[in-house]
């Protein structure tokens, strides 16, 4: 999995890097503006994939993205239900 950044739509609101600060930090560019950088080429490792996702969902600009997802393997419990709206498809 790999976790990209718009900088154009970035804002630079450090709430990824306060979620996981293992992949997420905030720099000064050459201008002094704040921004996102995002350890090595983006890589997530397996064991902060949870949190990564979390950020990306979180994030207040939309402005990261997630790449090379694998479908899951994982049944659904017998109490959840699949709830269909014109935009999403998620769980209950």
């Amino acid at each position: 999995m790999k976790v990209t950044v718009d900088p154009v739509a970035c804002e630079a609101n450090a709430v990824c890097a306060r979620l996981v600060p293992q992949v997420f930090s905030i720099r000064e560019d050459e201008e002094g503006e704040d921004v996102l950088a995002i350890a090595g080429d983006g890589e997530v490792p397996a064991e902060l994939a949870d949190g990564v996702r979390d950020a990306v969902s979180r994030c207040p600009k939309m402005a990261l993205a997630l790449y090379g997802l694998r479908r899951s393997t994982t049944k659904l419990s017998a109490t959840a239900r699949m709830i269909k709206t014109p935009r999403t498809m998620f769980c209950q």
